[in-house]
């Protein structure tokens, strides 16, 4: 299946939440907080993730959002 083979990479978490917030803003621990969502929703749909490994989500997300400043 196509959810079985696709991976989510951590730059389309931040954007894909980015994207919805519709000219509002956000804190920073309300966007780990949605991505961390975002993140069980996708697996528990069959779909994985990148493995952040060790790394905390908060630093995966401050390396992230940098690639989506179109949209910050």
């Amino acid at each position: 299946m196509i959810n079985e083979s696709f991976l989510v990479m951590p730059s389309a978490l931040v954007g894909t939440i980015l994207l919805t917030l519709r000219g509002r803003g956000i804190s920073f621990a309300e966007l780990v907080s949605r991505i961390e969502w975002l993140r069980c929703e996708i697996y528990d749909r069959g779909s994985l993730v990148v493995d952040f490994g060790r790394e905390p989500i908060e630093s995966v997300v401050e390396r992230t959002v940098p690639l989506n400043k179109i949209f910050v």
